[in-house]
């Protein structure tokens, strides 16, 4: 189950449609693929990332519940300040 933040949302509005259509498709396959997907943690943080091109998806992972939080989206060169 995917649950998205209110931040995340409305960073989500602000990207282009075509990479919301590309942030959409990735957090479906992570979704769908959740028990054997490789959760990649920020350095020092407990965020985990997902990569869809310059963008970053910012999430945790409940596995117990197989629930998925959306923190938040942001371009590289902003998500890791």
């Amino acid at each position: 189950m995917i649950i998205p933040s209110r931040t995340f949302q409305k960073q989500f509005k602000r990207l282009d449609a075509d990479v919301q259509r590309r942030v959409i498709a990735k957090v479906e396959e992570l979704d769908s693929n959740l028990g054997a997907w490789r959760h990649e943690r920020l350095q020092g943080r407990p965020e985990h990332k997902l990569r869809v091109g310059d963008w970053r998806i910012l999430y945790q992972v409940d596995p117990r519940r197989s629930e998925v939080h959306l923190l938040a989206v942001r371009h590289r060169r902003e998500v890791y300040r």
